[in-house]
């Protein structure tokens, strides 16, 4: 509806601006609305997909000391480390998640956990590694029920909870925070519009490293 659109002044790629009405929105209300990641927090991100990388680099922009990138996926974490998104990676195929964690943040665990996932595996590791009083946030939309030992999270206070999309005014700020250069766009490849199936099945197999994007001009 016309009421919930956003003007934008500045001189901002399209394929930054289409990624800023999802991956940058959900983003920008898990961090600052529903975790509320503050100075000094250190946060994980439990899969390195582009909304991934947009938490990595607003959890920053927000004060936290340290923020740590997690997945299977080699190639997405070297992205997220060569844009300088993550502070650390951890790459779940060949490295102990908990004791890589405890390595990095001195045995203190993390503050908040943004788990992409979400399935059985990834929850049960991210109550693993979350400090006490801590956060595991829902952002990714998982298809199965999934289970979690309460015994961690009672002894620990924690809280898991959802995180979905955003608001208008979230909007706002995140095309002031492109079009001062301080948000950094995570579209990185181009496809054109008769590859849409082949995008697709990339997608669906975790194969699109940051957010893939389509040029309706390319030949």
């Amino acid at each position: 509806m016309q009421k919930n659109l956003v003007k934008v002044t500045g001189n901002i790629p399209s394929e930054f601006l289409a990624n800023l009405g999802c991956a940058g929105i959900t983003a920008l209300h898990a961090v600052n609305f529903i975790s509320q990641v503050n100075l000094g927090h250190t946060i994980a991100v439990y899969g390195t997909g582009g909304v991934g990388m947009y938490v990595l680099q607003l959890a920053k922009l927000s004060g936290a000391k340290t923020v740590i990138a997690i997945g299977r996926s080699e190639e997405k974490l070297q992205l997220a480390r060569i844009c300088s998104f993550a502070d650390e990676t951890v790459n779940l195929t060949n490295e102990n998640l908990s004791d890589r964690i405890k390595g990095i943040t001195d045995g203190l665990d993390v503050d908040y956990v943004f788990d992409f996932a979400v399935s059985g595996e990834s929850l049960n590791n991210s109550s693993k590694i979350i400090s006490n009083n801590g956060k595991i946030i829902l952002v990714g939309i998982g298809s199965e029920p999934i289970s979690v030992n309460p015994k961690r999270l009672t002894f620990k206070e924690n809280c898991i909870i959802g995180s979905n999309v955003g608001t208008k005014s979230e909007l706002k700020l995140l095309i002031d925070l492109a079009q001062k250069n301080i948000l950094k766009s995570v579209s990185n490849t181009k496809y054109r519009l008769e590859e849409a199936n082949h995008v697709f099945n990339l997608f669906k197999d975790g194969k699109i490293r940051g957010r893939a994007f389509f040029d309706p001009t390319s030949p």
